[in-house]
């Protein structure tokens, strides 16, 4: 008798949870009758406007339901839901949604589009920070380790050790989706600033540290803190030394301003060897990029390259590049002084054809739907000319 009870409150329990608009672990469905609900109740609501047509949007729904289970354990509460526009489209107008899918974060009601990327532990970690503040304050130099490990290592992170609150506060609004922010007080006990010394390598404050805890890299700014060499350091190390090139970062890639020593391969046999080019040119951004990634077409078959990030390549003038990786980095180390010496040959990235660029702006689906209607069009005024007595002209 206990346990049929007991398993009737479960049952119970676990259908009013279904039941909840605003749950973890599992996208919420949404649609016309609990959408305002959910935006009411749930105070941080990231919504996918989507429709079932839509090939993107059908690549995205299981990175969101991955996504949703790995904020299941998140301190901070985040529902994930979707709605079908394609059905309700009175939702669809009030938000002007005009392309698939779109995703909104819901603040307290407060609406911010989702830009961020569409792979589930990405997506995870900009939702992270798009839910923190801009800057952080740490109370004492032994909070740093903990602000890090909780920062994970998808972005980077910048703490200042006696750097002032204002000093920060604009360059962390300016990139607070692209970084992680602290101040912490110089102020602490002696064993406290010594294991600043012994973890970071800090021995004179005030200082700006930066961590790439993916790549296990890390960068110290000792000042001036006013004026562009401050804004310049956090720019140039929104990446790690050595990234890879991919469309989550291409934008980040561009904005960043340096040229981009680009090596395109198939596997990561130059990566230390670029990692110590990039030690020892910090004016130069060095990037890995999959030959397999339709990133690769615009510079046609060259494998070592340097960008301007925008219309321009250059290679070297009459030079064979090696397939083996191994050897591709005397290849790069060549390209480098070759370009700082002007003895490089400059070529125009490749640009999209007109197919290309209109299926990029109406969208693959809505071509493949008007060149469907286009083919029946023809097939029927086709049927009308071929029927007995029809009239010609």
């Amino acid at each position: 008798m206990l346990w049929a009870i007991l398993s009737l409150l479960l049952l119970v329990a676990a259908e009013h949870d279904e039941g909840r608009l605003c749950r973890r672990g599992a996208v919420v469905e949404l649609d016309g009758s609990n959408f305002d609900a959910a935006i009411s109740e749930c105070r941080n609501i990231l919504v996918d406007f989507y429709a079932p047509w839509c090939s993107h949007c059908n690549a995205l729904s299981p990175q969101l339901d991955e996504a949703a289970s790995q904020l299941a354990s998140e301190p901070e509460e985040l529902t994930l839901a979707k709605i079908n526009v394609d059905k309700f489209t009175a939702i669809a107008s009030r938000y002007k949604i005009n392309e698939y899918p779109t995703l909104k974060l819901f603040v307290d009601g407060i609406h911010t589009d989702y830009r961020g990327p569409h792979k589930a532990e990405l997506m995870v970690a900009h939702l992270r920070r798009m839910l923190a503040p801009p800057l952080s304050t740490l109370q004492s130099p032994s909070a740093v380790k903990q602000f890090v490990e909780r920062a994970g290592d998808k972005l980077p992170v910048f703490v200042g050790f006696g750097v002032e609150v204002s000093t920060l506060a604009e360059l962390a609004q300016g990139h607070r989706l692209r970084a992680w922010f602290a101040t912490v007080d110089q102020e602490g006990s002696a064993s406290e600033l010594d294991l600043l010394s012994s973890d970071y390598g800090l021995t004179v404050l005030p200082a700006l540290l930066v961590q790439h805890s993916s790549m296990n890299e890390q960068a110290v700014f000792h000042g001036p803190f006013q004026g562009e060499g401050l804004a310049s350091f956090v720019r140039h190390n929104l990446l790690p030394p050595v990234t890879t090139l991919t469309y989550d970062n291409l934008e980040l890639v561009k904005a960043d301003g340096r040229p981009v020593v680009l090596a395109i391969v198939t596997g990561a046999g130059v990566f230390n060897h670029m990692k110590e080019l990039a030690r020892e040119h910090p004016e130069m951004l060095f990037a890995l990029l999959n030959s397999s990634s339709p990133l690769a077409d615009i510079f046609y078959a060259s494998k070592v390259l340097v960008w301007d990030g925008k219309t321009y390549f250059y290679t070297r003038l009459h030079a064979e590049v090696s397939e083996n990786e191994v050897e591709m980095g005397g290849q790069i180390s060549a390209l480098v002084e070759d370009f700082k010496n002007n003895k490089v040959k400059r070529s125009i990235i490749k640009q999209p054809s007109f197919m290309e660029q209109l299926m990029g702006f109406i969208g693959q689906n809505v071509l493949y739907i008007v060149l469907f209607f286009v083919t029946i069009v023809v097939f029927l005024q086709s049927m009308d000319w071929a029927q007995p007595g029809a009239a010609r002209h």
